[in-house]
């Protein structure tokens, strides 16, 4: 399924449990859900999802350290998929997977990490025999961790998704702390889920989709970059879910959506103000799915 959901105001309504949302139609298990942040709000931002079922999710915004917590409002896409590996009209495959690790990994110095901290990843392999890097979408699943009570207050841990070497048959994940991570380790096993899509055009319950893994393209905070899915999806307002799929910036950081066209979409790359305020970054690769309009199945 792919759909939208308006993920509240949290400046004026702050509360302590995350918005629920019904999928348009249950899932026969729990799928693997993905959400796509946007640069509403000028402070630095995710959407966090928890308590996934086969039949919704909660969702709420949450801030690192040195923001105050509550965010503007955004209306987000979200993405959800049956685990497994599935063949799609046109014989394109798409692989959905869980993974539970407790494994992290920080960006910027020594001041930015808890002592002695070192950063690992987990090894993700594919099954569905991708004759090319596919487009690699990931996200959190759970939020086992939290320590506050957000998004009243900034999140500790803040956390996303942070991913690397996508090739044909693996990749490799982790959880994201960038420069906000001094705190103590995430001692608790999150869940990350990932969606990996055969690059190219597909359609499915009367949509049109494109599935892209972009060059090294996007950039920091303040310097949106478009990134072309190759077609014209004919509508201006598409379905974006998407996430960064490459390391190279060393300050860590995740991906925010600006706006979108029928021909592409503008993404940035946002930083956390801890450990230090500069939201710069070094260009990253993006996978990413675009559809010209909702699909429920």
């Amino acid at each position: 399924q792919m759909g939208r959901v308006r993920v509240k105001n949290s400046v004026s309504t702050a509360g302590t449990a995350p918005q629920r949302f019904t999928f348009p139609e249950p899932f026969s298990v729990t799928p693997v859900l993905v959400l796509m942040p946007t640069t509403a709000g000028g402070q630095p931002a995710t959407v966090r999802v928890r308590d996934v079922t086969p039949t919704g999710f909660g969702a709420w915004l949450t801030e690192p350290l040195g923001e105050d917590g509550p965010h503007a409002q955004q209306e987000v896409a979200y993405l959800a998929v049956v685990p497994g590996v599935h063949t799609l009209p046109g014989g394109k495959k798409l692989e959905a997977r869980m993974i539970s690790t407790t494994k992290q990994v920080w960006g910027g110095g020594s001041k930015c990490k808890p002592k002695g901290a070192a950063s690992s990843w987990e090894r993700v392999s594919f099954s569905a025999g991708f004759s090319q890097a596919p487009a690699f979408i990931a996200g959190i699943q759970t939020e086992a961790n939290e320590r506050r009570r957000v998004p009243r207050k900034p999140s500790e841990p803040f956390l996303y998704v942070a991913a690397k070497d996508v090739k044909t048959s693996s990749a490799s994940v982790s959880l994201g702390r960038a420069e906000a991570g001094k705190t103590d380790l995430v001692t608790v096993p999150e869940t990350i889920g990932w969606i990996a899509f055969q690059p190219g055009t597909f359609n499915i319950a009367q949509a049109t989709c494109r599935a892209v893994l972009s060059g090294k393209l996007v950039t920091g905070w303040g310097k949106p970059v478009n990134v072309p899915f190759g077609v014209d999806l004919k509508t201006n307002k598409p379905l974006v879910v998407a996430s960064i799929a490459s390391y190279f910036g060393s300050d860590g950081g995740w991906l925010r959506l600006q706006s979108s066209s029928k021909t592409g979409s503008r993404f940035v790359i946002d930083e956390d103000r801890t450990c230090d305020k500069e939201r710069d970054h070094t260009k990253e690769q993006v996978g990413l799915l675009a559809c010209n309009k909702p699909i429920a199945l």
